[in-house]
């Protein structure tokens, strides 16, 4: 809140002063308070569906090795048991920081989908072929039961029925849950501009393992082609991306911190 307190000097003058009360800060997040909301999102799911699986969440880059929004592996840690006997298995799921940028209704999305890949693991049901790229019928089925569907015609050629969306009533069943993890996410991973190169709206746009819409530049994530524009923001420090004209014509790629446009200030 800002007060103006006002008083009258000895020739009659009015003075004006003004007092500004302490601003709050947020303490930094840090990874486990990100790691500890996925857990509590992953309970309300079980919850729901008490069949799947207790898991260990880890999250990271998307594109550390596949484009990857998520993924699930099955007994991906060991937990000691008492004296270092009696070992108990646990599954992982990976969250990507580029899905929490997505937003948490993607969020939710997303780990549905591997939810359905942690049922078929417990159902002894196979869902995937091709090194887990084609998710078949099976799949589809899962993450009906788990709330998404696939709204396409026909399977995609190279992924299946992979590519499934969260339906209005398993959205408005989590509502409470989507609205709290969207508050409690505060920190992510900028997703690169090259992933919506395609122009966006396409398969990757619903939640799953795989990342699409566009083209990594050659080199790997760290590298850019020699053709594209060195595009600047307006920070007193300028934070450089390099991009295709294409899309910095579209004027769409902005700045976290000084949420300008990056242009060819060149």
């Amino acid at each position: 809140m800002i007060e103006l307190m006002t008083w009258e000097d000895e020739g009659g003058a009015v003075l004006v002063e003004r007092e500004e009360a302490p601003v709050a800060t947020l303490e930094p997040v840090t990874g486990s308070a990100i790691v500890s909301v996925l857990e509590e999102t992953w309970a309300a799911i079980r919850a729901e569906h008490p069949e799947l699986p207790h898991v260990v969440i880890v999250t990271g880059s998307a594109f550390v090795g596949p484009g990857r929004w998520a993924h699930w592996r099955e007994s991906g840690w060991t937990e000691k048991g008492h004296g270092g006997h009696n070992h108990i298995r646990h599954g992982e799921m990976f969250v990507a920081g580029e899905t929490l940028a997505k937003g948490a209704k993607f969020t939710v999305e997303t780990i549905l989908h591997e939810g359905a890949h942690a049922l078929a693991t417990v159902r002894k049901i196979q869902d995937t072929s091709r090194q887990g790229r084609w998710h078949n019928k099976e799949f589809r089925k899962l993450g009906q039961e788990l709330g998404l569907e696939y709204t396409k015609d026909a399977a995609h050629p190279l992924h299946g029925y992979s590519f499934m969306t969260i339906t209005a009533e398993a959205a408005e069943k989590y509502e409470a849950l989507i609205t709290k993890l969207d508050a409690a996410i505060r920190a992510t991973i900028s997703i690169p501009a090259w992933t919506d190169a395609a122009g966006g709206g396409n398969e990757g746009e619903a939640g799953g393992e795989f990342v699409h819409g566009g083209r990594r530049p050659k080199g790997g994530s760290g590298s850019s082609s020699s053709n594209n524009l060195k595009l600047t923001c307006g920070c007193a420090e300028p934070k450089i991306i390099r991009a295709s004209r294409k899309v910095a014509a579209l004027g769409v790629i902005r700045c976290d911190e000084c949420s300008e446009l990056f242009e060819d200030r060149s």
